[in-house]
Order: C-alpha cells, then sequence, then structure tokens
C-alpha cells in the first residue's frame, strides 16, 4: 500500500505541474537579496519571464543556474526577465547573496523562504522548478528537476517567446 501511495503522490506531483501549463501565472510579491520588494504582477504580461526555484543546498540547482544565467544574457536584450527565486529557509538564506555575488549571477534574486511562492506554482518538494511564462502572462511550460542538456529545451522555448527565429534556428543545430 505504501508503495502505490508513493506512486500516486509522485503522479499527482506531476500532472499538477503539467496541468497548469496555459493557465494565467500566479502574482506573487517577495524581497530580493538587496531587500528591494519584487511583485511578479509587474513584469507578468509584459515581457516572458523564466523563473526557477533554487537553493544553495541543491546541487542539481546549482548545476543548473549558469545555464539559466547564459540564456538570460543571451535573451536580455530582446526583453526576457529572469528570476531565479531562492527556496533557502531562514537557517540558509544567509548564503544566498554570497553566493550568487560569488558566480556572478545577474537575474533578480528573491528571496521565498516560507515556500509561498513557490507553492503558487505546485512546485512544492522538487528543486529545481523552472517555469517559462510567455509575454501574456500564460504558463508555456514547466521542468521539475534537472537533467543535463534540459537547458537547450529551455532555450528553444525562450527563443520562440521571443519569436526570435535566428536564435530558434541556431539553439536546434
Amino acid at each position: 500500500m505504501k508503495r502505490l501511495t508513493a506512486v500516486l503522490f509522485v503522479i499527482l506531483t506531476v500532472s499538477v505541474a503539467r496541468a497548469q501549463e496555459g493557465s494565467i501565472a500566479p502574482d506573487f510579491t517577495l524581497q530580493d537579496i538587496e531587500g528591494k520588494t519584487i511583485r511578479a504582477s509587474e513584469y507578468l504580461g509584459k515581457s516572458p519571464i523564466l523563473i526557477d526555484f533554487w537553493a544553495t543546498w541543491c546541487n542539481p540547482c546549482k548545476q543548473e543556474l549558469p545555464h539559466l544565467e547564459a540564456i538570460y544574457q543571451k535573451y536580455k536584450d530582446k526583453g526576457l526577465i529572469f528570476m531565479a527565486i531562492s527556496e533557502d529557509s531562514p537557517r540558509s538564506i544567509s548564503k544566498v547573496k554570497p553566493y550568487v555575488k560569488s558566480k556572478g549571477f545577474t537575474a533578480l534574486i528573491p528571496l521565498d523562504p516560507d515556500g509561498q511562492a513557490l507553492r503558487k506554482f505546485f512546485g512544492e518538494n522538487t528543486l529545481p522548478y523552472t517555469v517559462l511564462i510567455d509575454k501574456s502572462g500564460k504558463i508555456v511550460r514547466s521542468f521539475m528537476g534537472y537533467v543535463p542538456g534540459q537547458e537547450a529545451d529551455i532555450e528553444k522555448i525562450v527563443a520562440q517567446m521571443l519569436g526570435d527565429e535566428k536564435s530558434q534556428a541556431e539553439v536546434q543545430k
């Protein structure tokens, strides 16, 4: 019975994450590493957004973030917004700013120590959790966890959201 429950939990978790594709992304308000208030509503419906939920203690997160930062650097002048939302708890949150600065990340870094923003995206207990939101504010795709090479799929979707046919062709090579 325990195994069946675990299997159902995994199926339901994946189903819930996939079910929100096509829906309007939820709004949230968080403080960033500099103490500035970040409201998703300031960006939703205006520009494509790449959101990544991560934590300093999460090794797959630390593998994925440099790839997402590279995608952001490539497309930021075309309007891409990148939010790397830290899910570090109050006990580990002090590690976020030094980590981000040491890696040279330039994304917006909101802090979500109680997981309230993550829960709005149904991404509980799965890090990293990456969400792509189009210009109209709709969720295009979400990725649970990280598999090396996944960044190519993310970049392809970003290029499509930005209508960048040249970059789409480069990504497909």
